[in-house]
């Protein structure tokens, strides 16, 4: 995972789709939801607010670049309290309190762009879903995840000791695409006992 990108890696790197780049300037909150409610799907370039070899553009929320394996081993790593492969990367403790909510009552459910997303909190850089029947969703209290902006996606379920990622690359998409195969993904799972 990096912030920028190698000229040989550059290659590899996955066509943005979309139809407005929501960091360019003077981008308002109506554009994208127009072009959403349009459907627009086109190329997008993004270069300008998103440079892709520039190792001193670094920001929390976006940009970061990676493969999806990596980004599933990342995964695998939380589910797995801080552990992947015999190394410890974080402690089990840390893991933990990164995935409590930490929002008072006040501020529940989590909002997102102003839109609600019942049901779920928020800990330290994942929502965390703290009430099943709120959510309307298939799922275990405590599951975790969180998405981007060009609709990538992932969610992590310790109680079934599941890993999801759904990864597209559509810029202000907000179809709920990836609850539905949240959803698919956890009518799969059979339980035998």
């Amino acid at each position: 995972m990096s912030f920028s990108l190698s000229e040989a890696k550059q290659t590899r790197l996955a066509t943005l789709y979309g139809g407005v780049d929501i960091l360019g300037e003077d981008v308002a909150w109506t554009e994208v939801l127009d072009v959403w409610e349009r459907r627009v799907n086109q190329r997008l370039d993004v270069s300008k607010t998103n440079p892709i070899n520039d190792p001193l553009f670094q920001r929390g929320g976006i940009g970061l670049y990676s493969t999806v394996e990596d980004y599933y081993r990342f995964a695998q790593m939380l589910l797995n309290k801080g552990e992947l492969g015999g190394v410890r990367v974080l402690a089990p403790k840390t893991v933990e309190l990164m995935h409590m909510n930490h929002l008072n009552k006040d501020l529940l459910p989590l909002k997102l762009g102003g839109f609600e997303i019942p049901g779920y909190g928020f800990g330290l850089g994942s929502r965390i879903l703290l009430n099943v029947a709120e959510s309307q969703l298939v799922g275990s209290q405590g599951e975790y995840g969180w998405g981007g902006a060009a609709k990538t996606y992932y969610w992590i379920d310790p109680k079934e000791e599941l890993v999801g990622i759904f990864f597209t690359q559509w810029m202000c998409n907000f179809s709920m695409v990836e609850r539905q195969f949240q959803t698919l993904a956890y009518h799969g799972i059979m339980d035998n006992h």
